[in-house]
């Protein structure tokens, strides 16, 4: 049964990024029992608030490391400013074939606030699916974030075709597969749309040179609430 991470019991308990970070995991393991040999799933996370603490601990290797590395050289000025590529939330597993170097082969992404939120977040997001799908891999985009209503799956849909007529709106899982029918190319999708209260679907991941796995979302769901002690009977917070 889907729960709101972002309002009301549930929100006021635990933040919505530990549990998407405990949820991703728990996908990945369970992918990770399925998978054939050669094949692994493996959690990625990056949230747009962390620190690099490499790059602080380098700054402060003190005066002498900055001297060695110090030069003559001044450049000279810049002929051009551009804006910078924006740093949004990555809540995503991939799956990758070992045995081709290693490169992915599908993904699952679990849409975060910052993903939505601004017009910048949510071109970002997109052009990253986009990439995944031109590149042939299987992709899969989970959004149960409710303080937003926008649906990066419509908007995704009318990428790809302006005339789409996506299904799901604000809560959905979608799973899209890259394909090609002679020398045209096209993007299966299956859509499932998420409604706070019931169960998650079981949704299929097609892997680019490799089998169609089952992801079973409520399992993972269920499991990751029970892990982290979050009761489907919560009362309100006070």
């Amino acid at each position: 049964m889907l729960l709101d991470h972002f309002s009301g019991p549930v929100a006021g308990r635990m933040q919505w990024n530990s549990f998407h970070s405990a949820w991703a995991v728990k996908i990945a393991f369970a992918l990770n029992d399925e998978l054939p040999d050669g094949w692994i799933a493996s959690p990625h996370l990056r949230y747009g608030i962390e620190v690099d603490v490499g790059v602080q601990e380098d700054a402060e290797e003190g005066p002498e490391f900055r001297e060695e590395v110090s030069s003559a050289y001044t450049a000279p000025q810049p002929t051009l400013t551009l804006p910078a590529p924006v740093l949004t939330d990555s809540v995503e597993i991939w799956i990758e074939a070992i045995g081709y170097n290693p490169q992915i082969v599908g993904a699952i992404e679990l849409v975060s606030p910052s993903n939505k939120r601004s017009k910048a977040g949510r071109t970002a997001f997109l052009s990253k699916c986009e990439a995944l799908l031109s590149n042939g891999a299987g992709l899969m985009v989970v959004d149960v974030v409710t303080e937003s209503k926008h649906s990066l799956h419509r908007e995704l849909a009318e990428r790809l075709d302006p005339s789409s007529t996506a299904q799901c709106d604000q809560l959905y899982a979608c799973s899209y597969q890259p394909i090609e029918r002679g020398e045209e190319h096209a993007v299966q999708v299956w859509e499932s749309c998420l409604r706070i209260g019931e169960p998650l679907p079981t949704m299929p991941l097609p892997l680019r040179v490799g089998p169609t796995m089952p992801v079973d979302l409520d399992a993972t769901y269920r499991e990751t609430c029970r892990e982290l002690r979050i009761r489907f009977d919560q009362p309100a917070a006070s």
